[in-house]
């Protein structure tokens, strides 16, 4: 006996691809333009990092006393702020800083004085500017003082950076009194404190009187 068999057709499956729509192009940013900008900002930094290392290693400005205006008043000699580098600086604040002065029995201690004349303005190549620190008015010269010129200036008037220089002095009677330029070094920190602080009040002129710091009026100024 013979048997048919009947043969079963197996359903095959077929899978239908997915289609994706393609990948819209992405954005990216202009390499060229990231080059240049980074190029440019590396520069602009190198720059800056040259003119700061240069002020700190060459002096570009002096400031030297000058003879006193009267013989046994100290506090009468001027002193003249020098531009002797190459290129115009442009000075924010000029500050007057006493560390300490002794006169007969008086001791008088972190007098800080400014004055308008002395803010915002140009200093060009061989140009000076002379400044009066009139903080003791007396008949005759202190046994002892120790005072610091205080100088805020910039390289370019545009940059935000901002050096400072202290240049210090102590007194000395021969025949007449003289300034003696001496190291900044110990009151570094303390004048930069005062100073800061007077330059946190705004445009005020501030004198000792009583024991302490006051502020006076222009009148008391002049």
């Amino acid at each position: 006996m013979s048997e048919n068999v009947g043969r079963q057709n197996t359903p095959t499956s077929v899978s239908t691809p997915l289609i994706f729509p393609p990948n819209p192009p992405s954005k990216r940013p202009n390499s060229r333009f990231l080059t240049f900008a980074n190029v440019a900002l590396a520069l602009l930094s190198l720059v800056v990092a040259v003119l700061i290392v240069v002020a700190q290693s060459w002096e570009p400005m002096t400031v030297t006393p000058q003879d006193p205006i009267a013989r046994l008043r100290p506090f009468s000699s001027p002193f003249r702020i020098d531009n002797t580098g190459y290129v115009p600086l442009w000075v924010e604040h000029v500050y007057c800083y006493v560390d300490n002065v002794h006169w007969n029995s008086v001791t008088m201690k972190r007098i800080l004085e400014r004055s308008l004349d002395w803010e915002q303005f140009p200093l060009q190549r061989n140009e000076s500017k002379t400044i009066l620190c009139n903080v003791l008015d007396a008949p005759t010269p202190p046994e002892q003082a120790d005072i610091v010129i205080g100088v805020d200036y910039r390289l370019v008037p545009f940059l935000p950076w901002t050096l400072r220089k202290l240049v210090r002095f102590t007194g000395a009677y021969a025949d007449q009194w003289q300034w003696l330029r001496q190291p900044i070094g110990p009151i570094e920190s303390e004048t930069n404190r005062a100073v800061d602080r007077l330059a946190d009040t705004g445009r005020s002129r501030f004198a000792f009187k009583g024991g302490g710091f006051q502020e006076r009026s222009d009148a008391q100024h002049k």
